[in-house]
């Protein structure tokens, strides 16, 4: 019974909640709200680098705060696929 947090940067989502809650989109017309956890504080116009999806096998999702390992993660990953896409264009 492990969790896991998937940053927001690497999601579609919208900077403003939705009653309080992330809307994530999954299509352009399928969405999915997710409940923020009651130990996150989060307003409107929000970073999306400093939230992500908590994922477990015995909770519901919700929104949780990362850790400064899964920011960095993030960018790395979002600054990688940028490059490659730059490299492939040459």
């Amino acid at each position: 019974m492990g969790y896991s947090v998937e940053v927001l940067a690497g999601k579609v989502c919208l900077p403003k909640l939705i009653f309080g809650k992330v809307c994530i989109m999954l299509t352009n017309d399928e969405y999915e709200l997710i409940k923020v956890s009651k130990h996150t504080l989060i307003e409107d116009d929000f970073n999306p680098l400093h939230y992500g999806v908590l994922i477990s096998d015995k909770y519901s999702r919700c929104i949780v705060y990362t850790s400064h390992k899964q920011q960095e993660q993030a960018l790395v990953n979002k600054y990688w696929n940028e490059y490659k896409k730059k490299m492939l264009k040459k």
